[in-house]
């Protein structure tokens, strides 16, 4: 009987002990003996789930690996949801997630604060205002300062968007992206209005074949309330060319408007297609340089030019009343055209004293003056040449028809004036060539000369006649 209690009794404690380490409950205050074995969950397809207060908070899938947070269909290996319509009166955001550290501090708002908005969406923001936030990648990422400028290849960047060692690239996707379409492929500066046209002062597309156009285009609203925009503000073609209100440059440099430059420095010939604007306004001296000399354009005003307005040089430039005059190791001379605020017009010929470069004032340019032409029409000038062929000497041949003076009379008393000289209204109306007019008093003088000398030797054969007669008389 003793025996039979003693084995009983082993056995009870046997099988108790054997229940206590096998037991599928998890001790609240810790649990012993656990092996590789063991774990906390479902062996079927059925979720893991988390309650408080008798409501779900949390849910692991029993078919994969989703955890869900405020939801019970996580859509994701880590899924948090809260469920809100709207957002509490008073305030504009709610907070979704916080991540901190000892060295932040726990409260309210320290560390990295997600937070989301009915009117912004979703923020992360970094509370503590001695460290950025940073997004890395393998070969880098950006940095967000306290200041809210954010640095690419930089940890304290200057400006809102710092790049250091790195460049932009912009791939367009979107079949437009004009002003007031799409943005993809552009770049914005400012709001926008309806998430669509910019509210900015400037907008960059790149065109690939819209309208006709290739190239780099800025833009400008200036109405953007009424849709108005100033497009084509500043356009790079892909020919090289730069256009400034058109699409179309057909210069290196096309402006469709007015220019205006402190100076300009053209290494070349002027033409329409080196510079095309509808006007241009310089301020300064243009100079177009070939080789060693140059073309400039001027101010004339100042100085012993006092009364000067603007200038042509010809291998003369002026700066302060200073002339300079370029050198070709053989000449430096040059000239210089400029008008009066009378209306002269004053051309100053400066000729050549070796081959170096040099300067001159006001006073000297003066000096060299060679023509002056007033507001009146009176030209003053030190010697005027002229140059002309068909020179009246024909009066003097054989076969020259002179009138006679009969004949010229009855001309003048038809005409009232000389053959083969215009009458005052032809000058009036079409003024007279100097040259030629020359030519046509210097044939009058030769016509008058062959007169005279008819004239002398009719006298002294009429005088020969008159002492033969009176020789005869004396005879008697």
């Amino acid at each position: 009987m003793k025996k039979i209690i003693f084995l009983l009794f082993f056995s009870v404690l046997f099988f108790w002990g054997y229940g206590q380490q096998s037991s599928s409950s998890w001790s609240t205050t810790g649990n012993s003996n656990i092996t590789n074995a063991n774990f906390f969950g479902s062996i079927g397809n059925v979720p893991l789930i988390f309650r408080t207060n008798n409501v779900e908070r949390m849910r692991l899938l029993g078919d994969n690996p989703y955890l869900g947070i405020g939801i019970t269909t996580p859509k994701a290996p880590l899924h948090l949801h809260t469920n809100i319509t709207t957002l509490p009166s008073g305030i504009s955001n709610i907070k979704l997630l916080q991540l901190t550290t000892t060295l932040t501090g726990s409260g309210e708002s320290n560390g990295l604060i997600m937070y989301y908005s009915d009117v912004s969406g979703f923020t992360f923001k970094q509370n503590d205002f001695s460290v950025n936030f940073n997004l890395e990648g393998y070969g880098g990422g950006l940095s967000i300062a306290p200041d809210g400028n954010i640095g690419m290849g930089t940890t304290r960047p200057r400006q809102k968007l710092h790049i250091v060692d790195g460049n932009i690239l912009i791939s367009k996707t979107s079949a437009k992206a004009a002003p007031g379409g799409s943005p993809n492929g552009s770049i914005f500066f400012g709001a926008t209005i309806n998430n669509n046209f910019p509210n900015g002062k400037w907008g960059i597309e790149y065109l690939d074949g819209e309208d006709n156009c290739y190239g780099l285009n800025f833009w400008r609203p200036w109405n953007p309330g009424g849709g108005g925009y100033s497009n084509y503000t500043l356009f790079l073609a892909n020919s090289d060319k730069v256009g400034i209100g058109t699409n179309d440059p057909q210069a290196k440099l096309d402006v469709n408007g007015s220019l205006k430059a402190l100076s300009a420095n053209i290494t070349g010939a002027l033409s329409a297609n080196a510079l095309n604007a509808s006007s241009a306004m310089i301020t300064g001296n243009l100079s177009v340089k070939e080789g060693f000399y140059n073309l400039s354009l001027g101010d004339a005003s100042g100085q012993n030019l006092s009364y000067g307005t603007s200038y042509i040089g010809f291998n003369a430039t002026r700066n302060n009343g200073i002339w300079s005059l370029a050198g070709d190791r053989s000449n430096n001379g040059g000239s210089v055209i400029w008008g009066a605020v009378d209306g002269s017009i004053l051309f100053a010929s400066i000729p050549t004293t070796g081959g170096i470069n040099k300067t001159l004032t006001d006073t000297q340019i003066k000096e060299n003056i060679k023509l002056w032409l007033n507001p009146n029409g009176k030209l003053k000038a030190k010697e005027v040449e002229v140059t002309l062929a068909n020179w009246p000497d024909f009066v003097f041949e054989d076969s020259y028809d002179l009138l006679s003076l009969s004949e010229i009379e009855q001309y003048i008393k038809q005409n009232h004036r000389l053959p083969n000289i215009p009458s005052a209204k032809e000058v009036e109306e079409n003024g007279v060539n100097l040259g030629d007019m020359q030519g046509k008093l210097l044939q009058k003088v030769e016509e008058l000369t062959l007169y005279i000398i008819e004239q002398e030797k009719q006298m002294k054969e009429l005088e020969k006649r008159l002492s033969e007669i009176e020789n005869e008389r004396g005879g008697e």
